[in-house]
């Protein structure tokens, strides 16, 4: 059974080889709303505020042509991103992170999620006192991969009522997947009793003969690609293999979300209730 290389060890082993640069671009980057190192760019924009308690945000990701980086759920071999707020922020709270649809790639016989052109993270947040000034400071730690992989750590800050950029952060949102809010192409995930396989049942109409399968979940769940895809009916049952799970085992996975990617476009459920199977 293929298995997951812990993220700890992949960063363990990329920190002995560039430790020192490493540092160097966490200090350079406080303070900054953007920071430059070898493989990416990074840069913190947001969209005019309006008179309400919602600000949107984006983290622009610009990698260098030959180099890549992870989705949430890296696959077999990968850093996960680590994206969230450092406590310089101020009147300003997270309601949620977004990434646009990943892609599968090989690393060395490992199958991984990620990106290999330049991407945004979508960031909405919310006033926590909608009449005072704010300010949004991110802290960014990210595994590249080139020849080596490099994990590259940034602390970016901006006053979302200073400079804006509302067309950047337009696009940002608008390159997301599709939201299945009423869960009518994605409708139902299962855990096999053993721990082993989920399965997600995907309507027929929203999934055709190409169409791959992304899932994440909280808490140290990662899931592999789709090892059989099973049409009946009106539905595609897809089967992804269990790559790693916490020590708590089925009772810490309660729900999942899942990303359908069929040619360029992308529809995401979030909060999929997950059933255990019968043994």
């Amino acid at each position: 059974m293929r298995t997951r290389i812990a993220a700890s060890a992949l960063i363990g082993a990329a920190l002995a080889l560039s430790s020192s640069l490493w540092s160097l671009g966490a200090a350079n980057a406080a303070g900054s709303s953007t920071f430059e190192t070898d493989g990416v760019a990074l840069s913190l924009v947001a969209a005019p505020s309006g008179t309400g308690d919602a600000v949107r945000a984006a983290l622009f990701i610009d990698l260098e042509p030959g180099w890549k980086t992870y989705w949430i759920d890296p696959g077999e071999a990968g850093i996960p991103p680590q994206i969230g707020l450092s406590p310089e922020t101020k009147n300003l709270e997270l309601e949620s992170i977004a990434f646009p649809a990943p892609t599968r790639f090989e690393e060395a016989g490992f199958q991984s999620n990620g990106y290999k052109a330049p991407l945004a993270v979508a960031l909405s947040l919310r006033k926590t006192k909608p009449d005072s000034g704010s300010n949004l400071a991110l802290s960014v730690m990210l595994g590249i991969c080139h020849d080596i992989c490099v994990p590259v750590s940034a602390e970016l800050s901006l006053d979302p009522a200073g400079e804006t950029d509302k067309a950047a952060v337009d696009t940002a949102f608008a390159d997301l997947p599709r939201r299945d809010s009423a869960a009518e192409a994605i409708t139902e995930a299962s855990i096999r009793a053993d721990g082993s396989k989920l399965s997600l049942k995907v309507a027929a109409s929203a999934a055709g003969d190409s169409s791959d399968l992304f899932v994440t979940a909280p808490g140290g769940w990662y899931f592999g690609p789709p090892e059989d895809t099973a049409r009946t009916g009106g539905e595609v049952v897809f089967t992804l293999p269990v790559l790693d799970k916490p020590k708590e085992g089925l009772s810490s996975l309660l729900n999942v979300d899942a990303i359908l990617v069929t040619g360029e476009d992308a529809i995401e459920a979030r909060d999929l209730a997950v059933v255990r199977e019968p043994k």
